[in-house]
């Protein structure tokens, strides 16, 4: 972490033209009296980096750390007023968020940005699935130039925009003007899982969203349980799991297939009680919906019938006039 005492040895910021320069002589190149840093694209814009100690530095961090001589507070954002990454003056740094009164933070904008406002920002050509920019939103973004810059969560690359305090995937841009209607409360996934195209009918809409408003006011936006873990039946078995898995649930009116144990939908919000979707290691096709217990039996057999059969055997040979044994099964009546 860089202190404001080092920086303030380092560094000399002018909070009126946001230049930054060196104090001392980094390198044999570099000298004293010289802007630190260079632009480096990063995300869908460009920001001003400075390389020290080996390390690179947001040059708005350093400039928001000398100006007010403590580091940003924790899990904070830099916003710049006018939208450009490379204006530095003390005036053009905001930060994103609720606010204690008094403070000169700018609030966070509530909810979503009204179609009529997304039709004055963006361009989308639903046949091409082009989003572009209609206006200067900053002096190195101008109109007809691409909307939205990638963003990688969980090893997975997305698409978002932002403008000024309002960020959302690109995706739900497309759908609510492509359809003509406000932004959407549910995901809106790429089919073919290419987040470049933003084709409309490459565009599928799913799940439930929810929205968490923490104490420090930063807005998450997650998927829903149930949709995750629909979603994730089609990642492992198809795109038509969740049918056939609805379909057997049906079948077998909520109790497992094997032991009648019953059990809540393979989808539900806790997985300790629903039923597991039991699939062939083989053709990795779905075969049942099973409880907990038999599914982890199944596993722990590796599938191997001989093995099962030996496992009932060694039960009734150790059997003991049977009352130690509990039938599977309860018996009608």
């Amino acid at each position: 972490m860089l202190t404001y005492e080092e920086a303030a040895r380092v560094f000399d910021y002018d909070p009126e033209t946001g230049v930054i320069r060196w104090k001392i002589s980094p390198a044999r190149n570099i000298k004293a009296g010289s802007i630190a840093g260079v632009d480096k694209a990063q995300g869908g814009g460009v920001y001003r980096v400075i390389a020290y100690r080996g390390k690179p530095w947001q040059a708005a961090h350093i400039a928001w750390l000398l100006h007010h001589k403590q580091p940003l507070p924790e899990r904070r954002k830099i916003e710049f007023l006018d939208d450009n990454p490379l204006n530095l003056r003390a005036s053009n740094l905001g930060l994103y968020g609720l606010r204690k009164p008094g403070s000169i933070y700018r609030p966070l904008k509530e909810g979503d940005m009204p179609l009529e406002e997304l039709r004055k920002l963006f361009i989308y050509t639903p046949e091409t699935g082009e989003l572009i920019w209609r206006i200067d939103v900053a002096n190195h973004i101008k109109a007809g130039t691409l909307a939205g810059g990638t963003k990688i969560a969980k090893g997975k690359e997305y698409r978002i925009v932002t403008f000024r305090s309002f960020t959302t995937p690109a995706s739900r841009i497309a759908w609510a003007l492509g359809h003509g209607v406000e932004l959407p409360e549910k995901n809106v996934f790429v089919k073919d899982d290419n987040q470049g195209n933003l084709r409309l009918d490459n565009l599928e809409l799913r799940g439930e969203t929810s929205e968490i408003v923490e104490e420090n006011g930063i807005r998450v936006r997650k998927i829903a349980k149930t949709y995750a873990r629909r979603w994730g039946l089609v990642r492992h078995y198809g795109k038509d799991a969740p049918e056939i898995v609805d379909r057997l649930y049906v079948e077998q009116k909520g109790l497992c297939a094997i032991c009648d144990a019953p059990g809540g939908h393979p989808t539900g919000p806790d997985p300790k009680t629903v039923l597991h979707t039991d699939h062939d290691h083989t053709t990795h096709e779905i075969r049942s919906l099973l409880c907990f217990n038999c599914n982890a039996m199944l596993g722990s057999s590796r599938d191997n019938p001989a093995v099962l059969r030996a496992a009932a055997d060694y039960i009734e040979r150790h059997r003991k006039g049977g009352d130690n044994v509990v039938p599977l099964k309860p018996e009608a009546g």
